[in-house]
């Protein structure tokens, strides 16, 4: 009975920890979708994609470290001065355009937003760590 249950519970596990899911679009051809958590930090930082640009710094662990995320994620309107975590669907864009993302990035939840104060922004700069 014992092994029934964990054997259960590695099978649960194995099958929460796909979050990958493939559709076929309106011209009958696959495209793969993942479903990512996003930690946003609470300032944009300068960065140099086709030009100049302001990029959101994100990472998807909350000990990983930041980095650059040089796209866009449609429908989230970023605020400075608020971290975000976001439920985001990322889906292989088919042909991308040579200057662009290789993905399109959706958001489906904020599953939280928090104020960040002067001192905790201080504290955020110092300890800002990029890849």
């Amino acid at each position: 009975m014992k092994q029934i249950f964990i054997t259960i519970l590695i099978f649960s596990l194995l099958i929460a920890c796909q979050p990958t899911k493939q559709t076929v679009s309106q011209n009958n051809k696959r495209t793969v979708e993942v479903i990512k958590t996003y930690y946003v930090a609470p300032y944009q930082v300068g960065c140099m994609g086709v030009g100049p640009q302001k990029c959101l710094l994100v990472k998807h662990a909350i000990n990983a470290p930041w980095q650059n995320f040089y796209s866009t994620i449609q429908g989230f309107e970023f605020e400075s001065g608020f971290s975000y975590i976001l439920k985001v669907k990322e889906t292989a864009i088919e042909n991308p355009p040579a200057d662009g993302s290789s993905n399109q990035y959706d958001l489906i939840e904020v599953l939280e937003k928090s104020e960040i104060t002067q001192k905790a922004g201080r504290h955020f700069l110092k300890s800002l760590t990029i890849c």
